[in-house]
């Protein structure tokens, strides 16, 4: 169940505006005929700076919603749009670099780089992003820096693989 504001904002205004959403799935169920799963969103926007909570039963589509919403995943109709950029309409590197430069994924495991520290793992992940419309480009190494210190995990200079479930988590926030 998605929980937004009690005014949902134009879609000039929204950092992200969905409309219209379909995706259907068909797997494999447990027994002898495959399982579908449809997910219907008719309208949803968010606006710049809001928090929104995403809940919802396990299998009820958070995750699908939030692969949609990233452009992993192609819906069977409908848009998406963040920023004015309808996700959809492009292709190989331009998704991937809206991706990089305009979405934040803390992935349920944390997809950390073994062999490398947390600063090198942010620095990694900054070197596939582009800088977003709104921040001034900075040297990757002092962005990763800042990032790990605002999270309270500058100290840290072991590889990740030293790091506690907290630490690989800060570390995947970051």
């Amino acid at each position: 169940m998605l929980h937004p504001p009690s005014e949902s904002p134009g879609a000039s205004e929204a950092a992200l505006d969905v409309r219209d959403l379909r995706f259907r799935h068909r797997g494999g169920g447990l027994g002898r005929e495959p399982k579908t799963f449809v997910l219907e969103l008719p309208t949803f926007s968010v606006a710049r700076g809001e928090h929104v909570l995403l809940t919802g039963a396990s299998g009820s589509g958070k995750s699908t919603l939030l692969q949609i919403i990233a452009g992993l995943l192609e819906p069977d109709r409908g848009s998406v749009r963040l920023r004015g950029t309808t996700v959809h309409d492009l292709r190989g590197a331009a998704r991937d670099r809206l991706r990089g430069g305009e979405i934040g994924m803390i992935f349920q495991t944390f997809h950390l780089a073994l062999g490398f520290t947390a600063l090198e793992n942010v620095e990694l992940a900054l070197l596939f992003g582009q800088p977003s419309k709104d921040r001034v480009p900075e040297p990757h190494v002092e962005r990763a820096r800042s990032l790990l210190a605002a999270l309270g995990l500058d100290e840290i200079v072991g590889p990740v693989e030293s790091l506690s479930v907290g630490g690989e988590g800060g570390g995947g926030v970051a």
